[in-house]
């Protein structure tokens, strides 16, 4: 019966390590990822750069949820059960993947990291293992949607100052970054996109929520 308990207590303590590593990646890509410049002044090579950022935060999330499951959690017993979405993208992964390896009009390079816009194999497998991890390692907390709305706070007063003209985010051709971009995302169908994606999940929040728990709370019913 100890034994018992000490290994409850033990995949406890692992499923909640895995849990908390889990929701800082994820607060940290609805937060901060989106407010994220280029490497020169806000919009030079911005898609490289949070296409960097990107990689780099994904695989340190794996490396550190692989420590906590063998490292941390070296002796205690875990298994997964996988739901239908889950084995889907588990499939999907694997036909990119045979897809890549069997194609030979482009190179490895252009299969793997692609050929303008790095949205090649890496960026498929990356997004298959964000989707399995959080899936099987968190469930809803009020800590994503203020952070999703603090982002998009941020986001709209920097787009919003632009419209009165304002200049700090692009030095150079005033003109061509007006017309083109808008706030830290990239260029206006970009921010278009995800504004259209934003505007139902914090409206809907608004409509769902309770009078004593508040906005978080209908983000849940949501």
């Amino acid at each position: 019966m100890a034994k018992n308990k000490k290994e409850q207590f033990q995949l406890e303590n692992m499923n909640a390590k895995l849990a908390f590593v889990a929701q800082i990646f994820a607060l940290v890509m609805l937060a901060v990822v989106p407010l994220l410049p280029g490497t020169n002044g806000v919009y030079y090579n911005i898609t490289v750069s949070k296409y960097v950022y990107f990689v780099v935060a994904t695989s340190l999330f794996l490396v550190a949820e692989a420590y906590v499951l063998f490292g941390l959690g070296k002796g205690v017993k875990k298994s997964f059960k996988l739901s239908t979405p889950q084995w889907a993208i588990l499939a999907f992964m694997a036909w990119s993947f045979i897809s890549a390896c069997v194609a030979t009009k482009f190179s490895w390079h252009d299969k793997l990291i692609g050929q303008s816009r790095y949205e090649a194999l890496l960026s498929i497998l990356l997004y298959g293992v964000i989707f399995l991890l959080l899936s099987l390692f968190i469930e809803h907390s009020n800590v994503y949607l203020y952070g999703l709305a603090a982002m998009s706070i941020i986001l709209g007063l920097i787009a919003t100052m632009q419209c009165f003209g304002s200049r700090i985010l692009y030095p150079g051709d005033y003109s061509y970054f007006s017309l083109s971009f808008l706030g830290t995302l990239g260029n206006i169908d970009c921010y278009s996109g995800v504004v259209s994606m934003l505007i139902p999940v914090l409206f809907g929040c608004f409509v769902f929520m309770d009078a004593d728990a508040g906005f978080a709370r209908g983000g849940k019913k949501l």
